[in-house]
Order: structure tokens, then C-alpha cells, then sequence
């Protein structure tokens, strides 16, 4: 009986804590046998071709133990085989690159006749880039496959499309991915036909069209739910497509780039016959002025409107929607936050993947011909892998703490939330790869922990000198324009440690006055990229020429983020984009009005909150969690200066970060001292024994605060037991020899105890 409700239960699991959509409940590879990747070869034992193509029906796991690039020879392709998780993220380093050719999802074919279908798939946390010598590649290619989700893969320098789905599929997912730099003369997006599909959460940029192109197959009308995607600086089109079919276009953002062209539309329809449309949340952002700020687009437009399509299309539009299992829709807004902070192998993004992100932040072009535009092939941390002793894909140090012991193969057995321990194993190397939950407003200011904030100066006119102050009570920006004397900036350094990894989803930044402000200012706020060079500036020797960020040019009349900036504060040059400047990310400007002292100035940007989200891509080195913003004033009227608090000057109005975040959870200390006598001895034994077994806390046996009282527990009682107390507790404390066996035989206890909790 066990087994079936186990057996029933797989119906309603996700794949995975994180799956949406039509294929949000397929299994994958669980239960099978576990396949490790130990090369970067092409093709042979280890390879991950073999570990693919030798496949057995009954499921596969496919982990690493190696991180780097593999270069293919051909096309990789699956040829029938089922029920298979490629699970990137359990590479160690730097995770996982294909590149040279393409990742096929397809049945087994003998001329045009199917062999083997396929069905079953799931891959996660993949790079794909097949480049300009692979023949007409996709990055990756859906071909008439059953019940697949592709999740958090990075695809970029494809010939053709970066993933489509073809030619019958049905009951596929695209979730959480990136479609970027397609190769020109085609670089398009995603080739859409067939059956039901779910496209949630990606990004598309730099993509001359087909972002995406939708089609009727032959034997297929298409029902699509295209969710929460951000497409960036598209050539000719958005998206588009002829044919029949039926479509959600839900809290969707697209953003006109420097190489888009003169059709702005949404969704362009490009033939007169009949499609279904249920359109709701979506944004436009057409003007190209650097500043994100979409608006909602009307219905129908002309070229240069902001418009879901062109004036006189033809299209049916729904009053609900397509009914087919959705995915989690938020607004068009948050959908920019969380891509941008989450889209592709976040595992580990690599220069390349940093670089299109910062591409839709500073709105930049990147439309290229060959991947040598860009430059070489990122490398990759090869890393360490875990010990591993059973090859059940789960290493040993995880396998104790989880469960308790390393021999058992936990590939095949379950935990209580219906995952094998081996897929729990998985999930809980990217935390924080979906949407931030639990999230609570938080204030961070510049006063805790490596936080900072300093005002540096140049000052002088055309032979200015460089100086800085980072302990005063004030801070003032100030810009006296191109003939003046003064060109002050703040520096503001925020340590985000109070919050989890990447969870932002809102934030706002508040400057209080110290003074009164006489008119109208206008300020750029800018974010220092996490490896940018001076990240760790001290506000007590700051000047301006070492500031981060700031060019000293000796000059105060022009401005220190980019001496190029005129009198109004704009490029003195500009092609239709932003003058970028290297290491900073452009995240918007706001202006005040006069304030008198005490009153508060702030700023509110979706580019604030991804930069605040781009330091979990940086934990463990030691930048990690600290960013640090930069403000320029670039215009005023009335009083040229605008002061506010310093944390010296006020430590509850200083500089402060208002966050919507998830809060860290604080470090647990194990403790065994379960009485709070203040040591571990026989009396804290008995409070575990009388515990083991139950839900717990640590007055009842729970040394390392995971809520349950076990083995793990006693282990923690073993390493703490000190013998100070031994003749207190004489009389319930065994001799060593008798405490071992008595170990050994709870240990065996609580293992036949918990074998009905894992089943």
C-alpha cells in the first residue's frame, strides 16, 4: 500500500520545486540509475554523449563530477531515450558549456519514420553555444518530443534558433532560460509549432526576430502560454507569426534596443488568417531613452506606437484565457526583476551571461555575426567534486546530514516530500533560482555592517584636485554645470547580509535631508558592478580620483561617471543608445523638489532591485553581498546643493535600502545541552532518548535545530559530551565500552524507525 500512494502521489509532485507549467508534473529520470559525467569529451565511457545514448528505459540521472566545456563534434541528441534528468547544476566550478553544435530533444528516426519516440526530459542549468561553425544549430531543438521541461539553460551564439519546439511536440516547458546573441544573418529567437507549450520567465536580447515565431503544424493547432518573458533589442521583430493557433500573451516586457527597427509591435501578424489572443499585464518600452519606464500598450498601432499589433490585424481576441495549465504569472514589472536576476545557468554565470544582463540594464547593442565580436569562449572554475563512495549521485557529507548514512543508494529511496533523496539533493544547490517567497520589507542602511557612504570631490575648475570625506555628518551632491567649480558625487555602500541570496523583489532608496533643498534637482544613480574595480572602498581615505566608478579627469566641469557628459547632463555623443561606461550599471535618475531639512528624497528602480540581486553570483568571494551605488547630480535649478545624512551624521536617517526581500536564516550553532545546565553530559542523553524520534526542539533532544529529533542529533550529543559530570550522572551514563553498543544499537533502532518515514 505504501508504494502505491508513493506511485499516486507522482502525479500531482513537480518535477521539481520550481516546475510550471504544462510539464510541470513529468518525472524525469527519478528513481533510475544514476549516470556521472567524468570527462569533457566528446563521445566514450564518461562522456556525456554515452551517458545520453546508453540510457536504460527504466530512468536516468545524469550529475557531474567534472566543469568546463565540451566541445561537439555533432549534434547531441537523445534518439528515443526516455525518462532521463540532466541535472547541470550538480557540476562543480563554473558548471557546464556545450558548444560547437546543438542539444536535440528527439525520437529515434529511420529516414522520416519514428523508431523510438521520446518523452519524459528534463534538463537544467545547461549553457549552450553552439557558435558560427556549427551548421545551421539551434542551441537547443524540442523535435517531436512528449512531456519535457527545459529550465535555467543559457543559450547564446546559435546559427538558427536558440531553443525551439517543433513538428508535433506536445506538453513542453521553457522555463527560467536565455535566448541571446543569436548569430547573424539569422539570430533568431524560438521556432514555435504544434501542440500546448509553456513559455515562463525567459529572456530574449540581441535576437534579430523570432522572439518568438509561432506556426500551425500539420496535424497540431498550438495552444501556448507565453509568460512573464523580457525580450530586449530585437532587429526587425518582436514576435510574430502566421497560421492558427491560440495564445496567452500575459505580463510580458519588451524593450525597444538600439538595433530594433521600425516595427515596435508586440506581436506582429503577418497573414490574414484567424488566431486566438487572451492579452493582459504587458508593457512596451519604445522610446530608447536608457531609462526603463514601459507603458501599457494599446491594442492596435502604427509603426512607432507602443502596441500589441499593427493597425487592421486580424486576430480573435478571449475574454479569459487559453485553458491549459498556467504558470505563475506576476507583473510585467516583477517579471523584469526576477529574469534578469534569476534567467539561465545561474548556478554560475559567466562572463557572457554577466554581459547580457548588463547589455538590457545599460541598453546597449550586441546584435553580432560571429561569437569573435563578442570575444573567446569563457572559461570555467573547474571546482572539486564531493566525495561520493556508493556513485548514488549524492555526496557523502550530504548523505549523513540528510539521512544519516552515506551506503545507502539514494537515488532510490524516498524522502516524505515524494522526491528521492538523490533529487533533494539537487534542489538544494540553487536555493534561490525561482521566485523569492517569504519576502518581508527590510531596511538596510549604510551604517551596518561593511556598509558606508562618503562624499568625494573634484573641485577647481579646469585644474581641479581630487578629495574625499567619508566621516562627516553630510553628504552633498553637487554639479555647478559645464563653467563651474564643483563636481561632488556620493558613494553609498550597502552589506546585504541580513537578507538571502538574490531574493529582492522591490527596492527604494531613501536619502534624507540635512539640510533645506531650494529647487529642482536632478540625479543619476548608478551601481558599481560586483567585480568592478575599488569594490572595496573605505569611506574613512576615499577621494575622487580613487573612487569607484568616477573618471578624474582634473577637470569639475565635466562629470565623473563619464567625462563626456555636457552641461545638460546628456552624451556630448550618441547613436541611439546610452553612453556605456565600463564597470557601472546605469540604473536610472530621479529628481526633488525643494525640500526642507528632515524631509526624505527617494528612488525607486526595477534596475536597483536586479543590481541588489546580482551579488548572489559573487558568494564566497569576498565582494559578496556588498554593493555599492553611486549618485551624481546632473541638473538643479535654484540652489546648486542638495545635502543629506551621512550615518555619522544620523544613524536612523542615514543612506537606507527599503527592501521586499527574504531575511537570511540566521546560522544555527548545534547545541547539545538540551537541560541548559551549561554542559553535555548523561541528563541531555535521556532528554534525547525520551525525544528520538518525535518532532523536537532543543529542549527536547534537537541539537542542530532542524526540527526533528535523530541520529544526527546524537552525533551532535557525541562530539560535545564532555566527562566533567560523569559521576553527577553515574547511575545513566555507561561505561565506553557499553555506550558504543548502546549507540550502535539506537542508531539501528532509529533506522528501522525512519525506513517508514522514507517510503
Amino acid at each position: 500500500m505504501p508504494l502505491c500512494i508513493q506511485c499516486l502521489s507522482q502525479a500531482q509532485l513537480p518535477a521539481f520545486p520550481g516546475a510550471e507549467g504544462v510539464a510541470k508534473n513529468i518525472t524525469g529520470g527519478r528513481g533510475g540509475d544514476v549516470y556521472k559525467v567524468t570527462n569533457l569529451n566528446d563521445a566514450g565511457a564518461g562522456s556525456l554523449r554515452y551517458g545520453i545514448q546508453n540510457a536504460p528505459a527504466s530512468g536516468r540521472t545524469i550529475v557531474f563530477d567534472v566543469a568546463g566545456t565540451i566541445n561537439l563534434a555533432s549534434s547531441l541528441d537523445f534518439n528515443g531515450k526516455d525518462n532521463i534528468t540532466i541535472a547541470g547544476q550538480t557540476a562543480p566550478g563554473g558548471g557546464i558549456t556545450l558548444s560547437g553544435n546543438r542539444l536535440r530533444i528527439n525520437p529515434l528516426f529511420n529516414g522520416n519514420s519514428i523508431v523510438d519516440p521520446i518523452s519524459n526530459v528534463v534538463v537544467q542549468f545547461l549553457r549552450v553555444r553552439p557558435s558560427e561553425a556549427a551548421d545551421n544549430a539551434d542551441g537547443v531543438w524540442v523535435q517531436t518530443a512528449d512531456d519535457v521541461i527545459v529550465d535555467h539553460v543559457t543559450t547564446s551564439w546559435s546559427v538558427d534558433e536558440s531553443i525551439s519546439v517543433t513538428h508535433d511536440s506536445d506538453n513542453v516547458t521553457v522555463q527560467w532560460s536565455t535566448m541571446t546573441q543569436g548569430l547573424l544573418s539569422h539570430s533568431y529567437g524560438s521556432l514555435l509549432n504544434g501542440g500546448t507549450y509553456t513559455y515562463a520567465h525567459n529572456l530574449y536580447a540581441h535576437n534579430r526576430s523570432r522572439n518568438p515565431r509561432l506556426q500551425q503544424s500539420q496535424d497540431m493547432i498550438m495552444e501556448l502560454d507565453f509568460v512573464n518573458n523580457v525580450i530586449y533589442n530585437p532587429g526587425d521583430r518582436f514576435a510574430y507569426g502566421g497560421d492558427e493557433y491560440s495564445v496567452n500573451w500575459v505580463g510580458n516586457y519588451g524593450i525597444r534596443g538600439p538595433e530594433t527597427g521600425d516595427t515596435n509591435h508586440a506581436f506582429a501578424r503577418d497573414t490574414d488568417m484567424e488566431s486566438s489572443f487572451f492579452v493582459e499585464g504587458n508593457l512596451m518600452d519604445n522610446n530608447t531613452d536608457g531609462m526603463i519606464n514601459g507603458v501599457v500598450p494599446v491594442l492596435e498601432g502604427g509603426s512607432h506606437e507602443a502596441a500589441m499589433f499593427r493597425t487592421g490585424a486580424d486576430y480573435t481576441l478571449l475574454g479569459s484565457r487559453v485553458p491549459i495549465p498556467e504558470a505563475n504569472v506576476t507583473s510585467a514589472q516583477q517579471a523584469y526583476v526576477q529574469v534578469l536576476s534569476r534567467a539561465g545557468a545561474t548556478n554560475f554565470r559567466d562572463a557572457h551571461d554577466r554581459d547580457m544582463i548588463r547589455d538590457v540594464i545599460n541598453q546597449q547593442p550586441g546584435q553580432i555575426s560571429s561569437e569573435s565580436e563578442w570575444g573567446s569562449l569563457p572559461s570555467l572554475p573547474t571546482g572539486t567534486p564531493a566525495a561520493d563512495t556508493n556513485n548514488d549521485g549524492v555526496p557523502d557529507t550530504w548523505a549523513l546530514s540528510a539521512y544519516g548514512d552515506a551506503s545507502t543508494p539514494l537515488n532510490t529511496t524516498y524522502a516524505s516530500s515524494g522526491y528521492t533523496y538523490l533529487e533533494e539533493y539537487i534542489h538544494s544547490l540553487t536555493p534561490y533560482a525561482y521566485m523569492p517567497t517569504n519576502t518581508q520589507s527590510h531596511t538596510i542602511t549604510t551604517g551596518y555592517g561593511l556598509g558606508g557612504d562618503a562624499q568625494v570631490n573634484e573641485n577647481g575648475g579646469t585644474s581641479a584636485i581630487s578629495s574625499g570625506d567619508g566621516t562627516g555628518n553630510a553628504l552633498n551632491a553637487l554639479w555647478d554645470g559645464a563653467s563651474g567649480s564643483k563636481n561632488q558625487a556620493i558613494l553609498l555602500k550597502f552589506d546585504l547580509s541580513e537578507i538571502a541570496p538574490g531574493t529582492v523583489k522591490e527596492a527604494v532608496l531613501e536619502l534624507t535631508a540635512a539640510e533645506a533643498v531650494v529647487g529642482t534637482h536632478t540625479f543619476k544613480v548608478y551601481g558599481l558592478e560586483h567585480d568592478g574595480d575599488d569594490w572595496d572602498w573605505d569611506e574613512s581615505t576615499v577621494d575622487f580620483a580613487d573612487a569607484p566608478g568616477l573618471a578624474f579627469d582634473g577637470n569639475s566641469r565635466t562629470l565623473g561617471i563619464d567625462p563626456r557628459y555636457t552641461a545638460d547632463g546628456e552624451p556630448s555623443e550618441k547613436d541611439n543608445f546610452p553612453l556605456d561606461t565600463p564597470g557601472v550599471y546605469s540604473l536610472g535618475e530621479f529628481s526633488i523638489d525643494s525640500l526642507v531639512a528632515g524631509e526624505t528624497a527617494s528612488f525607486e528602480g526595477l534596475n536597483l532591485a536586479v543590481m541588489l540581486n546580482l551579488a548572489a553570483y559573487y558568494e564566497g568571494s569576498p565582494h559578496a553581498g556588498l554593493v555599492t551605488l553611486i549618485l551624481e547630480q546632473t541638473n538643479a535649478t535654484g540652489t546648486n546643493d542638495a545635502t543629506f545624512f551621512s550615518h555619522e551624521g544620523d544613524a536612523l536617517l542615514a543612506p537606507r535600502l527599503i527592501l521586499d526581500a527574504t531575511l537570511a536564516t540566521p546560522t544555527v550553532v548545534e547545541n547539545a545541552d538540551f537541560d541548559g545546565d551549561g554542559d553535555v553530559d548523561g541528563r541531555d542523553f535521556l532528554i534525547w532518548q525520551r525525544g528520538a524520534g518525535s518532532v523536537g526542539s532543543p529542549s527536547t533532544g534537537d541539537a542542530n535545530g532542524d526540527g526533528n529529533v535523530d541520529a544526527i542529533d546524537l552525533g551532535v550529543w557525541q562530539d560535545q559530551y564532555g566527562p566533567t559530570n560523569l559521576g553527577v550522572a553515574a547511575q545513566v551514563v555507561p561505561e565506553p565500552t557499553g555506550m558504543t553498543l548502546m549507540v550502535i544499537n539506537l542508531l539501528v533502532w532509529l533506522k528501522t524507525r525512519s525506513t517508514s518515514w522514507h517510503v
